[in-house]
């Protein structure tokens, strides 16, 4: 059923390209003339760590106008999307604004990213729109943490949670709650017509399915694979993008409730930095990376990362015991599978290198 979710959600992303590629809210040709995709947002608080030779990695990056941009501060960026039409366009993109030779696009979801790409980065970015896409933010921040070298930050700006809850007939006088803040690895399907960059598209992909993620859903997966909180802002305001009756443009272009312009939350920023010794050189495989931290420091990693498993299989265990839906049942074990499956490498991971330091009998506990 998963898979099922994921190709609606391709089909609708694929389509999507076209679209947004000639849409006003994107404005590529702005883009191409010297414009940046990236919002003021962004630049403030990210902006002053990325510069030249910045290895930046961009995931969800659909068809590369915010990757591109960073690339024009001097980063070497690699950009990757689900969406074969986004990567394609964004390789095309990337030739004719001439940055290719500083820009890499890669077409993978993102449980499946550690299989095609290789080497760390100084920064992990995403932003707008991206999370409702995913079921399951502890395989995101599996992949995050793989990805970004010790030192490094991770950043994330994005739409908030709240503003998901709201009902679809609310308005800025009765701003009430209509759809479920826990879904429970559930996600909600609708069937509309139009696209947030064209509300009057006519699209063939009309079915679509989301999960919406809480602050711990988000933050808290991130925590136990050791990056630390350097800050997390909730914002009164957004970039352009929701299709909600109840919002309006302020003077800077950015939307907000009508009416509630200080005091309802339409966007959140979190930047975090993972902790350890710096390598002194961005890109080096994981093996070397083990490596360097020392085999003890990797003993202990594995061993949370293993409890990290368990405690998911313990969460989509409960969720089985609640489901009623069958095709709820039928997410639910296949997650659980799934966690199970990678609890097996990590445990045979962790038996080999404490047979090659010879730790025999020291360790984790069961």
């Amino acid at each position: 059923m998963l898979d099922d979710y994921l190709k609606a959600n391709l089909a609708s992303w694929d389509e999507a390209v076209g679209l947004h590629v000639g849409s006003e809210l994107y404005d590529v040709a702005g883009f191409k003339a010297g414009r940046t995709a990236l919002s003021a947002i962004e630049l403030d608080e990210l902006g002053p760590l990325v510069g030249e030779g910045t290895r930046l990695l961009h995931l969800q990056c659909h068809f590369g106008l915010d990757t591109l941009s960073w690339a024009r501060r001097g980063a070497e960026v690699t950009g990757v999307d689900f969406s074969g039409e986004g990567i394609r366009t964004a390789r095309v993109l990337a030739d004719e604004v001439g940055l290719a030779s500083r820009a890499t696009f890669v077409q993978s979801d993102i449980e499946s990213l550690p299989d095609k790409l290789t080497g760390q980065f100084d920064v992990v970015f995403t932003s707008w729109g991206a999370l409702i896409w995913l079921a399951d933010l502890e395989r995101w921040a599996d992949v995050i943490a793989h990805f970004l070298r010790p030192g490094g930050v991770f950043y994330i700006a994005e739409f908030h949670p709240y503003a998901f809850l709201l009902a679809d007939d609310a308005t800025p006088d009765s701003l009430r709650v209509g759809y479920p803040y826990f879904m429970h690895g559930v996600p909600q399907r609708f069937d509309e017509d139009g696209d947030y960059a064209d509300p009057d598209a006519k699209v063939k992909n009309t079915v679509t399915f989301e999960w919406l993620h809480g602050f711990a859903e988000i933050v808290d997966p991130l925590l136990r694979r050791g990056l630390r909180l350097d800050f997390l802002h909730e914002l009164p305001y957004t970039v352009p993008g929701l299709q909600l009756p109840f919002v309006e443009k302020d003077d800077r272009g950015m939307q907000r409730v009508k009416g509630h312009h200080e005091d309802f939350p339409l966007s959140f920023t979190l930047k975090m930095t993972r902790e350890g010794r710096t390598s002194g050189r961005a890109g080096r495989p994981p093996g070397d990376r083990a490596r360097l931290l020392g085999d003890e420091d990797l003993l202990a990693i594995l061993e949370e990362a293993i409890a990290d498993e368990r405690a998911a299989q313990e969460k989509y265990r409960r969720g089985l015991e609640r489901c009623a839906d069958p095709a709820a049942c039928e997410v639910f074990e296949q997650l659980l599978r799934e966690e199970q499956a990678h609890e097996r490498v990590l445990e045979a991971r962790y038996v080999e290198v404490k047979k090659r330091v010879g730790l025999s009998g020291a360790g984790r506990t069961d």
